[in-house]
């Protein structure tokens, strides 16, 4: 029988080999002196009282149980585990101005990341991708941590954006033939139609009980609002690297969110609402739609295991869109990234924890809730399913193609636009906040546009 290796196969089987090396096969001093990896962990890394089986653990205990058995399987190597609060990423950042990063951690692919892989302060993880993982990663998990034609993260887990409708309200109206299904395709118009029909005035007093959608642009999550641009045909960037949200179909995506607003169908004061409080409106019946995470709902069945709130027929569904454009939903993606290395053994170690950390023997169950992979475990709850189906037609679609000019912040600037525009009275029209917006990320990104047409 011939054996033969591809490149798919020998990679990890050289990774082992060079950290066992690393660990046996020195001389003299160095013989006894492991690689030292510092990592920089999180305390929602496999929360066990949430996502890790029968038996939970506190979770640095559990964390720490399994960083033991990964020293266990590479006895060359010890793993420095350190807790990084996360919030507002300040330690990471100063971390790298300092020049001490940690060499393993926990993040999120944003602006920060496309600086620090375009400066080279990130290690490339595509020599260490097999074939399999590029087949079972999910496309948009993928993508969302590539720059410039290289991966550098390892994705962890993964959440797409879909609509969370309440299934009661519209039976109540005689909707029942019209509630949209899981998977199933419809329109932006479809949409709107529904959001007027499901805006109740159940006593005539001309201010409405419940609303046909909930908007929120108070917080910094914008991208719930910019995935139904985004559903009009809308790009953020375009493939040549371009900054086009301003253009016409992307004003046309904003005119139609500000006619929610200004025919009262959607939330009034949409511009003084936080996700929370529109997440509170929902289980309170009082918001029929909204576009958000399947975690909404996972919140939700807690609250009604926890008696705060009446648990009523709730769905998530697929993101509408109009005709001719397809479907595409927001894709959040949870990675753990390594900091550049010179060491080639140690390089191999902190990509071998990498894989370790965000791989199937540690995350099975957390699987269940949010994989990167399309062998991940499948869910029992059909809100989890349905988020599942919409994972292969997300991505991260707000991840700039090339680094901004320092202080330049584009997810304030997106805050700032949505509040521009949705706030009663607007403060500028569709069209001119984005052709704003659109000239201060250019002036942000000057390189990219002399690379455009």
């Amino acid at each position: 029988m011939k054996f033969t290796l591809d490149r798919s196969t020998w990679k990890p089987l050289l990774v082992s080999l060079s950290l066992w090396l690393a660990g046996c096969g020195a001389s003299g001093e160095d013989a006894d002196r492991p690689i030292t990896i510092v990592y920089w962990t999180r305390s929602w890394w496999g929360d066990p009282a949430q996502y890790q089986g029968d038996e939970p653990l506190p979770v640095t205990q559990w964390q720490r149980e399994q960083i033991r058995r990964f020293e266990a399987e590479h006895p060359g190597v010890r793993v420095d585990l350190q807790i990084d609060p996360g919030g507002s990423g300040d330690k990471i950042r100063l971390a790298f101005a300092g020049g001490v990063p940690p060499d393993v951690f926990h993040g999120s692919p944003d602006t920060e990341f496309v600086t620090w892989a375009a400066l080279g302060l990130l290690e490339p993880i595509d020599d260490y991708l097999t074939e399999a993982d590029r087949a079972d990663i999910y496309p948009g998990a993928l993508q969302a941590c590539a720059y410039a034609g290289k991966h550098y993260a390892w994705p962890l887990y993964a959440h797409a954006l879909g609509v969370i409708i309440n299934r009661d309200l519209f039976r109540q109206q005689g909707l029942e033939d019209r509630i949209p299904q899981p998977g199933e395709h419809w329109t932006m118009a479809e949409f709107e139609d529904l959001a007027r029909r499901l805006t109740i005035d159940r006593d005539g007093d001309g201010r409405p009980e419940v609303y046909g959608v909930g908007l929120h642009a108070l917080d910094d999550n914008h991208v719930f609002l910019t995935t139904y641009l985004i559903n009009h045909g809308a790009q953020v960037f375009s493939r040549d690297g371009r900054f086009a949200l301003d253009d016409p179909v992307g004003v046309a995506g904003l005119e139609f969110l500000r006619r929610l607003v200004d025919e009262g169908v959607a939330t009034p004061g949409a511009a003084g609402y936080k996700y929370d409080d529109v997440r509170r409106l929902f289980v309170e019946q009082r918001v029929a739609m909204y576009l958000t995470s399947a975690g909404t709902l996972i919140w939700a069945q807690d609250q009604a295991r926890k008696e705060t709130v009446t648990p009523f027929d709730w769905a998530l569904v697929s993101v509408p869109s109009v005709p001719g454009v397809e479907p595409t939903t927001y894709l959040t993606v949870g990675t753990v990234l390594v900091s550049r290395q010179n060491d080639p053994a140690k390089r191999d170690a902190c990509m071998a924890l990498a894989r370790y950390l965000t791989g199937p023997r540690v995350n099975h169950y957390f699987w269940r809730v949010a994989s990167p992979r399309r062998s991940g475990p499948l869910p029992q709850e059909a809100y989890l399913v349905a988020m599942r189906q919409q994972m292969e037609r997300a991505q991260n679609f707000m991840l700039p193609p090339r680094p901004f000019e320092d202080r330049f912040d584009l997810s304030q600037e997106m805050v700032r636009l949505y509040q521009d525009v949705l706030s009663v009275p607007p403060k500028w029209s569709p069209a001119r906040a984005l052709r704003e917006l659109g000239e201060r990320v250019r002036r942000a990104m000057p390189q990219v546009e002399a690379a455009g047409p």
